[in-house]
């Protein structure tokens, strides 16, 4: 059965017993292309006498777990209970949090190290990026590596809602449903001063006194 207009579903003429609720995973192809609904309820914290959270993998439903969301429900009937509200099911569309590096100079070889709060560490060089893929909507955070010779000099996502903290290194990104959001983070390269003292005549044994910025 579908929804109606007000996003509620019901099933009539039910025997008593055990009854299996699933949604039809809202996909167009795996794992999750732009314009699918993630399920994100039930996620089995949720649970009465009646009802229990189904999690939904290969070993229960090899031939139909394409079809399926993550979760469905199992719900009793009987002649004393022989109806049954709460059965929900939520959905949102996922966003991605694109990571990229930029360099001065440009077109750097150094590998720069990042650490995610929703993935593991991955490096990049100038002009590199990263794609976190499919994710449910919601804070992340993304943090750079001190890298030895270089300096962080700007951290710029491309919402208007997400914010960095250059002292830490990090962006946090609060992805919204369906969007696509790119943080640039930009380092430049130290150099050096060499300063070299010559007399006449050659090689005095005399201390020269300096002073510097």
């Amino acid at each position: 059965t579908d929804t109606d207009a007000d996003g509620n579903y019901m099933f009539d003429n039910l025997t008593a017993g055990e009854v299996f609720v699933f949604e039809e995973a809202q996909r167009e192809g795996p794992p999750a292309p732009a314009g699918t609904y993630l399920q994100t309820y039930p996620d089995c914290s949720q649970s009465d006498t009646q009802k229990h959270c189904m999690v939904i993998d290969p070993l229960n439903y090899p031939t139909i777990t394409d079809e399926l969301g993550d979760h469905g429900w199992s719900v009793e009937l009987t002649d004393a209970l022989p109806e049954a509200t709460g059965v929900d099911f939520g959905n949102t569309l996922p966003g991605k949090i694109i990571v990229e590096k930029q360099t001065t100079p440009a077109d750097s070889a150094e590998d720069f190290e990042f650490s995610t709060s929703y993935s593991g560490n991955f490096t990049l060089v100038d002009n590199g990026q990263d794609d976190s893929g499919w994710l449910v909507p919601g804070q992340y955070t993304v943090t750079e590596l001190a890298e030895t010779g270089w300096d962080l000099t700007s951290i710029v996502p491309d919402d208007g809602n997400s914010t960095v903290d250059l002292g830490t290194s990090t962006a946090t990104v609060n992805l919204e449903a369906g969007e696509t959001v790119t943080v640039v983070f930009s380092n430049t390269q130290r150099g050096k001063i060499i300063v070299e003292k010559q007399t006449t005549p050659a090689d005095s044994a005399e201390d020269f006194e300096f002073s510097t910025s």
